[in-house]
C-alpha cells in the first residue's frame, strides 16, 4: 500500500514537473515571438518618424538645387524636373543616399511572417496590427496630398490670404490623421511589448519617450544635393548604351559637361521627332 502510495506520487510529481517544464518552454517560445514581432513593429515606427520626414525634406531640397543646377536647359528641365514623378525620386535618393533606409518588401514579407507565427499565441492583437504595414504608404499618401493642394492654390487665381488658409487648414487635419495612426500603432508597441517581458516592456517604454524628445529636435542633417545630381546625370548618360570608352569620358567629365551634353542629346531627339519637351 505504502509502495503504491509512493508510486502515485511520483506519477504526480512527474507529470507536474512536465506540466511546469511545457509552461515555461511555451513562455519563452511566446516571449521570443513577440519580440521578433515587435522588432518590425518598430522598424515602421521608425520609418515613419524619421526616415520620410528626412526623405521629403532631401526631395524638396533635391528639387530645389535641381532648379539652380540645371539652369537655362529647358529640354532637360522638362524631363528631369516636370516629368519625373516625385515617388521615382524619392526611391532613387533612397537608394542613392546611404543616410537614408526605406521599408522594402524582403522586411515587409518577414513582418507577415512574424504575425502569422505570433497569431497562435494572440490572434486577436495580431489581427488588430496586420495593416500597420501600409502606414508608411498612408503616410506618403497623405504628404502627396499637401503637396497636390499647395500645386493647385498655385494655379488658382485667389487671394494669398485665402490660399495660405486653405493650406493651413489642409495641413492641420492631414497631421492630426497621422498623428491619431501614430498614436495606434505606439499602443500596438507598447501591447505587444508587454508580452515579451518586463524588461523589453521598460526599454520600449524608454524609448517611445526618447523618440518623442528627439522628433521635437531640430534635424541637422546635411544632404549634399550636388554630388547626388552629379551621380544621377552620370548613371542616366551611361545607360544611353555607350562604349566604354564613352563611359570612361563621362566618369571624368564635370556635372556642367555632362549636363550640356544631356541637353544636346535631348535638343537633337526633339528635333528629330519634330518637337520640343522644353518649347
Amino acid at each position: 500500500m505504502v509502495n503504491g502510495e509512493a508510486l502515485d506520487i511520483g506519477i504526480l510529481i512527474t507529470a507536474a514537473l512536465a506540466v511546469a517544464g511545457y509552461i515555461y518552454r511555451s513562455g519563452v517560445e511566446d516571449r521570443a515571438a513577440a519580440r521578433n514581432l515587435l522588432f518590425y513593429l518598430l522598424e515602421l515606427r521608425h520609418e515613419l518618424v524619421f526616415e520620410q520626414p528626412k526623405l521629403e525634406a532631401f526631395i524638396d531640397e533635391f528639387k530645389s538645387q535641381m532648379n539652380e543646377v540645371i539652369g537655362d536647359r529647358p529640354n532637360l528641365k522638362f524631363l528631369v524636373v516636370d516629368q519625373i514623378p516625385q515617388e521615382h525620386i524619392a526611391a532613387m535618393l533612397a537608394s542613392m543616399n546611404s543616410e537614408l533606409t526605406r521599408i522594402d518588401q524582403p522586411l515587409l514579407d518577414s513582418y507577415e511572417a512574424s504575425l502569422f507565427t505570433y497569431s497562435r499565441v494572440d490572434p486577436v492583437l495580431v489581427h488588430s496590427i496586420r495593416g500597420m504595414k501600409l502606414l508608411p504608404i498612408v503616410s506618403r499618401n497623405l504628404t502627396d496630398v499637401k503637396t497636390g493642394y499647395a500645386e493647385m492654390m498655385d494655379s488658382l487665381e485667389i487671394g494669398q490670404d485665402v490660399a495660405d488658409y486653405g493650406q493651413n487648414e489642409v495641413d492641420s487635419s492631414l497631421d492630426d490623421i497621422f498623428q491619431q495612426l501614430m498614436n495606434g500603432l505606439d499602443s500596438k508597441i507598447r501591447r505587444v511589448s508587454r508580452k515579451a517581458g518586463f524588461a523589453v516592456w521598460f526599454r520600449v517604454k524608454r524609448l517611445l519617450k526618447r523618440t518623442e524628445e528627439e522628433v521635437e529636435r531640430p534635424d541637422n542633417t546635411q544632404f549634399a544635393a550636388a554630388e547626388v545630381i552629379e551621380r544621377l546625370f552620370k548613371t542616366l548618360m551611361i545607360n544611353f548604351g555607350v562604349t566604354n570608352e564613352v563611359k570612361a569620358q563621362i566618369e571624368a567629365s564635370s556635372l556642367k559637361q555632362i549636363m550640356d551634353l544631356f541637353e544636346a542629346k535631348l535638343a537633337e531627339s526633339a528635333d528629330q521627332d519634330g518637337t520640343g519637351g522644353g518649347s
